[in-house]
């Protein structure tokens, strides 16, 4: 069976969660409310997507986080849900980030 491959990752303005066509490497974003997950991993990846979006400035260019520690502990929170998202997913789905996506597309 072929997995589908769901993204999980930080992006201004954008859902947190996409699927990944096999074909082309386009994205369709999707609502985490369309995953049959569990409510707290729900909420965490809301959490999760807001503190991100909450780092967006007027002039997007400025957006970061307020200190390096602060980007280190969202990516951290980050890796630790796509472990959670996989878990309660199970075998039918292939979890990545959006480094992955870049170094696993040509090999699906």
């Amino acid at each position: 069976m072929t997995k589908i491959i769901l993204q999980l990752s930080a992006q201004y303005m954008d859902p947190p969660l996409s699927i990944v066509n096999r074909e082309d490497g386009c994205f369709k974003y999707i609502e985490i409310n369309e995953l049959k997950v569990s409510d707290e991993l729900r909420r965490d990846i809301d959490d999760w997507d807001e503190e991100f979006q909450d780092t967006l400035a007027p002039y997007p260019p400025d957006s970061c986080f307020p200190s390096k520690a602060a980007e280190q502990e969202h990516g951290a929170r980050g890796r630790i849900l796509k472990q959670r998202l996989q878990e309660e997913l199970g075998n039918e789905y292939l979890v990545i980030n959006g480094a992955e996506w870049a170094r696993y597309y040509k090999t699906w």
